[in-house]
């Protein structure tokens, strides 16, 4: 199992959704960087959910315990180390779970591959484990604004209706404005390549596309080219269809990409499926869980840009 995201800025996350933390070691940071604690707090925050009906009623605190790398609020160059206890798990509440593959879920396929799974909500596939994400995902990002004024933004694209007892799908759209040009590295490693990579490990994701993306089939290529031209000695784009990477490479201009993510697996209705000793059941799946995944996942993607960035940078 690859626990491991980064290749110069290095997070390793642990822990699973109902044990007694989950946490992270982030490797690679650079020294002397004064941490704003708050923004962490308000990174978890805004991953945690809010007190819609949409959203799961499980309420964890998220306080993180900084076990190392950081000595009076700025980091040493050594391992970052932390870890975020979990205080609201009811591991009893999968008990009725332990013997039913759940459709969408990655129980059956944890067996396939490791003979043994945890029943507890799903354990390692869990999105508890971005928790760890967030955390890291934050320090990169004031970083990144504080070293060379990249700031990243999201917003939340939720259908308007849910049904009763359902979920629906939903995605995530982000823009990151000053990035530098000529950061990335073409062919195997580019830059886009990377993000995409970022984003397909985050729990549910179903598709990824920057630029124009889909709305390339069928245009000319006349119309998405994206031409040029000096204004006061500085080079200028008259559009954005490359999304702000040209060969792996960041063109300066905004880097633009939408994150869909599938429905909620965990639904009321009932739902035909399979035993771990071939059987065939009805399941209805009972308990705290979330509706629609983009509200909490925007946080996961705005920490995972900020980590995949700051890796390419330094």
């Amino acid at each position: 199992m690859n626990n491991s995201f980064g290749e110069h800025l290095v997070l390793t996350t642990f822990g699973e959704s109902h044990g007694p933390a989950v946490g992270g070691v982030l490797d690679g940071f650079p020294s002397r960087f004064r941490i704003d604690f708050d923004r962490v707090v308000a990174a978890l925050a805004s991953r945690a959910p809010s007190g819609a009906a949409t959203e799961t009623s499980r309420r964890e605190p998220d306080e993180v315990e900084w076990l190392s790398g950081i000595l009076d609020g700025v980091t040493l160059g050594t391992p970052i180390a932390f870890i975020v206890r979990n205080l609201c798990q009811y591991p009893e509440d999968y008990d009725a779970l332990r013997h039913v593959y759940r459709p969408s879920h990655a129980d059956l396929t944890y067996d396939l591959r490791y003979g043994i799974r945890d029943p507890r909500g799903g354990g390692r596939a869990s999105a508890r484990e971005t928790v760890a994400r967030v955390v890291a995902g934050s320090l990169a990002e004031q970083w990144l604004e504080q070293t060379l004024g990249v700031k990243i933004e999201t917003t939340v694209i939720v259908p308007d209706n849910i049904p009763d007892g359902d979920s629906v799908g939903s995605a995530v759209r982000c823009s990151v404005v000053g990035m530098p040009a000529g950061k990335g590295t073409p062919v195997f490693s580019k830059l886009q390549a990377r993000l995409a990579d970022a984003m397909f490990s985050i729990p549910a994701c179903r598709s990824f596309e920057y630029g124009s993306g889909a709305a390339a089939l069928g245009m000319s290529g006349s119309a998405h080219n994206d031409e040029m031209e000096y204004r006061d000695g500085s080079l200028c784009f008259l559009s954005n269809h490359a999304g702000g990477i040209l060969g792996g490479i960041s063109t300066g201009e905004e880097i633009m990409f939408n994150v869909v993510f599938k429905p909620v697996p965990s639904v009321s209705l009932p739902q035909h499926t399979v035993t771990d000793d071939r059987q065939n059941v009805l399941l209805v799946i009972s308990g705290r869980h979330d509706r629609v995944i983009a509200p909490r996942a925007a946080a996961v993607v705005r920490s995972m840009t900020a980590l995949t960035l700051m890796d390419q940078i330094i």
